[in-house]
């Protein structure tokens, strides 16, 4: 018994010492190895909460999910960034994803699959995935130039669970969308 705990202490001795740590934060780089970044340090975010039509929450519930998602993010509340990420909803139809230089967050109920211009799909995202971010961004420079959030509200029930214990069983929105802006 002695000799397997030595064995066991050793082992777990050069796990400790050879083993790299551990981080949940991971920088996208270009090809050059430079990072990706906004040149600007105020970014403009706009919710399209038109096709957001489950009875869980209102529009100003979704409003307040995504402005309180931006604010973890900005420097008023984070000051390990320099970013502020402001937070603008529209009632005009939901554009499709595209990198053009406009930042959306957009609901998605009737297909789950990156949109083609004439909003056609040729593939599915993972039906499993809650959202998706698309970012766009300078192969030479790493500067971001677009981010496209995603929501899956097709496969997916959104709440505020904080606010309302009882739809629990149900994703938590502010929660989501603080994710994908970490993006």
């Amino acid at each position: 018994m002695t000799a397997f705990r030595t064995a066991s202490l050793l082992a777990v001795g050069a796990t400790i010492l050879i083993g790299r740590p551990a981080s949940a934060y991971v920088r996208y780089l270009t090809e050059s190895g430079r990072g990706f970044f906004w040149a600007q340090a105020s970014v403009a975010i706009t919710v399209y909460p038109n096709d957001f039509v489950q009875p869980t929450m209102t529009g100003a519930e979704v409003d307040n999910a995504a402005e309180q998602a931006a604010a973890a993010w900005s420097s008023i509340a984070n000051p390990c960034t320099y970013l502020n990420l402001t937070v603008s909803a529209s009632t005009a139809a939901t554009p499709i994803p595209e990198p053009d230089n406009h930042n959306t967050l957009v609901f998605r109920t009737t297909s789950w699959c990156p949109l083609l211009p004439d909003g056609s799909c040729e593939t599915d995202y993972d039906p499993s995935a809650l959202a998706v971010t698309t970012d766009t961004a300078s192969k030479n420079t790493g500067q971001l130039l677009d981010a496209d959030i995603e929501i899956n509200a097709l496969d997916y029930t959104w709440a505020d669970v904080l606010s309302d214990a009882g739809l629990s069983a149900d994703m938590d929105l502010q929660n989501a969308i603080t994710h994908e802006m970490g993006h």
